[in-house]
């Protein structure tokens, strides 16, 4: 029997797995928005993003719909931005 020399999380030195997830950036909200007021479907944006369809509907569902997305706003509601008034 072969002992395999790879770490386990109950070895030292093992380190835990990091999120397998990242936020969107404001450029990519306003990318998504931008695409969406333009006419593109959901599937396309998330092919022109690199993010998942699933992405791309949550962030769509979460920020308005889908013809009145403001990426704008959805940063200043999560506090990245001030509002201009």
């Amino acid at each position: 029997m072969q002992v395999s020399s790879k770490a386990t999380d109950t070895q030292e030195g093992a380190q835990p797995a990091g999120p397998k997830y990242r936020r969107l950036s404001a450029t990519e909200r306003d990318q998504i928005a931008n695409m969406r007021a333009a006419g593109h479907t959901k599937a396309e944006i998330a092919r022109a993003t690199g993010r998942s369809d699933g992405t791309i509907t949550r962030e769509l569902r979460r920020n308005g719909s889908p013809t009145d997305v403001s990426a704008a706003a959805a940063r200043v509601v999560s506090g990245g931005e001030a509002a201009l008034v």
